[in-house]
């Protein structure tokens, strides 16, 4: 599990961060003082979002925090979303079976507690909302679907590339 990497990773991210560095691809601290180009190749929008609650880790005690308030984000984003795009096909109440369904796979669940691939779990929001759009440019080809389609795209790109590659086949 790379949980400790990512650990470290935030700890350091968010530190740069709050002290003024916008991007902070180069995580100074790390190596004994010596830093690690981890943002050269890792996309960082998840350390983004988990930097936000970073400041909760001066008041708690421990890093978990900011972790688990991302990871409740995400889990209730990604079913939001997948609702949203259920919706589209399916009565509500069926749409709402399938959210919950979605974000209690087994492969959800094994990316966040076994292998945690932080940045690839934003792919479970980004997925069914790049869907819903796809169908409503299909349905009514609006800028506004262009627009938001290509947002959310970028967000994923900004996420996952492995991620990137699963949403663009699709």
């Amino acid at each position: 599990t790379d949980l400790v990497f990512h650990t470290l990773w935030t700890e350091h991210f968010s530190n740069q961060l709050w002290s003024g560095i916008l991007y902070p691809r180069w995580l100074q601290e790390m190596n004994a003082g010596c830093g690690e180009p981890v943002f050269f190749f890792y996309p960082p929008l998840i350390y983004f979002i988990t930097s936000l609650f970073a400041p909760l880790s001066d008041i708690l005690p421990h890093w978990w925090y900011p972790f688990l308030i991302t990871g409740f984000i995400i889990l209730n984003l990604s079913g939001y979303f997948f609702f949203l795009w259920a919706r589209q096909f399916v009565d509500e109440f069926s749409a709402l079976l399938g959210a919950i369904a979605y974000i209690m796979t087994p492969y959800v669940w094994f990316d966040i507690y076994y292998s945690f691939s932080y940045s690839q779990i934003l792919t479970f929001v980004w997925l069914p909302i790049i869907l819903y759009h796809t169908r409503q440019m299909a349905i009514k080809n609006s800028l506004d679907n262009v627009i938001y389609l290509s947002c959310f795209y970028a967000l994923q790109l900004f996420s996952s590339l492995p991620g990137a590659i699963v949403v663009s086949v699709l």
